[in-house]
């Protein structure tokens, strides 16, 4: 099914234009991308995630389909059923008390369906284009391929979130805007002992209980 029930686009990398692309890496940046969306299902090469960053802030449902032949294909398909019912609630509340003629509703009904529901679709895919795009700067391609300027210089300016440009500081882990994760957090790294001498070693000291 297409519009109005659910949206689709897809994406190609071929091997040629991005060597360094697979399918296994291109996972990992989508979860990362999308870790601010609640996690539903992966079933073989489909991840399903749900999300509200919709213009109207209602939580819809969408699948994130990668697959590996010849080229690496991604697609992204929304769930659009739920926005639909609530355009068509709107439009039967309005009807309920508005005073307009008849054909004047009708009339209505037509440019509010384009506006509300366009400008939610609208909104979602460029909210899903935007992570995707992230997911692709983590692959480690040009940055002129994908960012445009004002991205680009975001990337050269530390105190600048890379993703949307939000002012962050040296002790930010994650963009306090987007959530964009900007570095490991110190407290959790593993212990790292390549460092040490050889001949050293580790002293325990254990106090008991009174």
């Amino acid at each position: 099914m297409a519009l109005p029930y659910n949206f689709e686009k897809k994406y190609t990398f071929s091997q040629e234009d991005y060597p360094q692309i697979n399918s296994n890496y291109l996972r990992t940046a989508i979860y990362n991308v999308f870790a601010s969306d609640k996690f539903i299902d992966e079933k073989e090469n489909k991840i399903t995630f749900s999300s509200n960053n919709s213009l109207i802030n209602f939580r819809f449902i969408f699948d994130i389909i990668i697959e590996q032949t010849d080229v690496l294909k991604l697609k992204f398909v929304v769930n659009l059923v739920d926005l639909l019912k609530i355009t068509l609630f709107l439009l039967v509340f309005i009807a309920l008390f508005s005073k307009f003629a008849f054909h004047n509703y009708l009339l209505f009904a037509g440019i509010f369906i384009f506006i509300f529901y366009f400008a939610n679709v609208i909104f979602i895919s460029s909210y899903l284009n935007r992570n995707i795009e992230k997911a692709l700067s983590m692959m480690g391609y040009n940055r002129e391929e994908i960012f445009n300027p004002e991205q680009q210089e975001w990337l050269q300016n530390p105190n600048k979130c890379s993703a949307c440009g939000e002012n962050i500081t040296e002790n930010h882990i994650v963009c306090p805007s987007c959530g964009l994760k900007i570095k490991q957090n110190p407290y959790t790294k593993p212990l790292d002992l390549s460092q040490r001498n050889s001949g050293g070693g580790i002293k325990y000291h254990y106090k008991g209980k009174k």
